[in-house]
């Protein structure tokens, strides 16, 4: 059971590990949210919408979280989660997150990917897992580890994603990653 959840630092021994863990390279900044009317949760939708409303790109990345939780024996523990995230990048080149953050009011702390891409194959949206620091369990996806790095988007996430870009107006064939909004 997680306690908390915290935004860690970019120089965090264990940001770093995870990073060296999957071969991440850059450094993680703080991008700070700005409100532009977006619900929680559908970061692709909503960057890339923004982007083609507003001009400028979606930015695929990793958003990184500490999760802490106190064990059945009554220990602490804590991993770091990187999760597979998007941001605007306005006409200005400034990133800005336009998706409420999930675990802090403002800010989250991310890292650049521009291979962390949305790819349509046939009828499936892949999707990049999220990544921990655990060697022995790497990927997660909705918050349950999984096997593998790359996956296809699950049908109720799918739905519900659907759903949402009814609600603003976003044409999900825009959905995977294309070379003018990221």
């Amino acid at each position: 059971m997680t306690d908390s959840v915290d935004l860690p630092n970019p120089s965090d021994p264990d940001v770093i590990t995870l990073m060296g863990l999957h071969k991440l390279s850059g450094i993680p900044d703080f991008i700070h949210y700005e409100d532009h009317g977006y619900e929680p949760r559908f970061c692709h939708l909503s960057a890339k919408d923004i982007a083609k409303k507003r001009t400028g790109r979606r930015v695929h990345g990793r958003a990184f979280w500490r999760f802490n939780a106190t064990l059945p024996d009554g220990t602490r523990s804590s991993f770091i989660l990187a999760e597979h995230h998007s941001v605007w990048e306005t006409p200005a080149g400034k990133l800005v997150d336009v998706t409420p953050p999930a675990h802090h009011p403002s800010t989250v702390l991310f890292l650049r990917d521009d291979s962390a891409i949305i790819v349509r194959t046939n009828d499936d949206l892949l999707m990049l897992s999220d990544l921990s620091d655990f060697d022995k369990m790497p990927w997660f996806f909705g918050g349950l580890p999984v096997t593998v790095r790359q996956m296809i988007m699950p049908d109720e996430i799918r739905g519900q994603a659907g759903a949402y870009a009814i609600r603003i107006g976003f044409d999900m064939s825009d959905y995977p990653t294309d070379p003018t909004y990221g």
